[in-house]
């Protein structure tokens, strides 16, 4: 039946409510990690939730923030992401990509 495969990765999804000004729970290894909320912290706080963010995705994991500040992009290379780019603009709003070197390629 068309969906069926997609009815089986929606119910692999867990929705955990989190202050991001806490440091992340921990919750295990992931192959992408995503977010749309990065934006509300304070710049110093940010910078230790992308290096979590990198400590938790699996060699070759993807980390993907819809962002409004392109320096970002520095803290994320410093950190260790690979492939970092901005690969969506829309006024001062930016999709900051980055990946985690070490996957299959």
């Amino acid at each position: 039946m068309p969906g069926e495969e997609w009815r089986d990765e929606k119910e692999r999804v867990e929705l955990v409510v989190h202050d991001l000004d806490l440091p992340l729970p921990e919750l295990g290894r992931f192959d992408a990690v995503s977010s749309f909320a990065i934006h509300h912290l304070a710049d110093e706080r940010k910078r230790s939730l992308y290096r979590e963010a990198f400590e938790l995705l699996e060699p070759g994991g993807v980390f993907a923030n819809f962002e409004h500040v392109e320096t970002q992009l520095g803290w994320l290379r410093d950190i260790g992401f690979e492939d970092v780019d901005c690969y969506w603009k829309w006024l001062e709003m930016a999709l900051l990509i980055g990946v985690r070197p070490g996957g299959a390629g």
